[in-house]
């Protein structure tokens, strides 16, 4: 391997951990968001404030956002495999 090629391999190997750093802390923060939208879901279900349609309503974006994480975590996965 020439200095050229090395130094390549470096920058993209940089890139890939700042990239892997940005999708983790994007996810942690999705996390956070699902589980204060699944918290609150639970307190307006057990004060009787969510109407089965509200309720419907919130099951779907929850499951939308959850399939979004997983999207982005297989995506993060694939990046650290990248050289």
């Amino acid at each position: 391997m020439n200095c050229a090629q090395g130094d390549h391999f470096l920058q993209v190997d940089g890139r890939k951990n700042l990239l892997e750093i940005e999708l983790n802390e994007g996810l942690r923060r999705r996390h956070r968001e699902l589980q204060a939208k699944l918290e609150s879901l639970g307190e307006a279900y057990s004060e009787g404030r969510a109407s089965g349609q509200t309720l419907e309503s919130r099951r779907r974006e929850l499951k939308s956002q959850n399939a979004s994480i997983t999207a982005a975590t297989k995506r993060s996965q694939g990046i650290s495999g990248v050289y």
